[in-house]
């Protein structure tokens, strides 16, 4: 059975996230930049705050870690009410394997979900693919076009584009996404 539901396009940094079983979405991006780079984007603080969260404590193998999510730093647009306030996340390192794997649990309400990073180099440029799984059923309307938000801003700063507006893209992308994980 293929779950998979894509934007008419054959550009792989535009297709939704495959929705590959319940509570889980896998989404794949083609960044404009060799694997080191894009490693240091996910696992460096200062990098990492530019596209997605803070990082408070050092990613490392089997340890706890602490993120801050502050989307309302990411734009200068209005911030839906539900989005306004940070958001820390804490959780649990499962692999760390530089620069190709990380994996780390995200706690969402009393659930714990799992993130797992996947890079590999394609020439001068890094396949990142990301699965998230164990998404607890209310989560998935925001955590799929979230992914699709922050990764769309990702590549548009390794390129050295401006992003797109955060709020708006992620509004856009949310109604597009309700059917189709409604339908799952």
């Amino acid at each position: 059975m293929n779950q998979t539901q894509t934007k008419q396009t054959t550009d792989i940094n535009e297709t939704y996230a495959d929705i590959t079983a319940q509570g889980t979405l896998h989404v794949k991006r083609l960044m404009p930049a060799p694997i080191d780079i894009v490693w240091s984007y996910i696992t460096d603080s200062e990098k990492s705050a530019l596209w997605l969260n803070t990082i408070n404590t050092p990613f490392r193998e089997k340890g706890p870690y602490d993120v801050t999510f502050q989307n309302q730093n990411l734009t200068d647009e209005a911030v839906p009410e539900e989005f306004g306030a940070p958001y820390n996340a804490k959780g649990e390192i499962l692999i760390v394997e530089p620069p190709t794997k990380l994996s780390y649990t995200w706690k969402m309400g009393e659930t714990d979900t799992i993130v797992l990073f996947e890079l590999t180099p394609q020439g001068d440029q890094t396949l990142l693919s990301i699965t998230h799984s164990n998404i607890p059923a209310p989560a998935m309307t925001n955590v799929g076009p979230g992914w699709h938000t922050h990764l769309a801003r990702l590549i548009a700063i390794i390129a050295g584009t401006k992003p797109t507006p955060f709020w708006e893209t992620f509004t856009t992308l949310k109604s597009q996404y309700e059917p189709i994980i409604g339908a799952k």
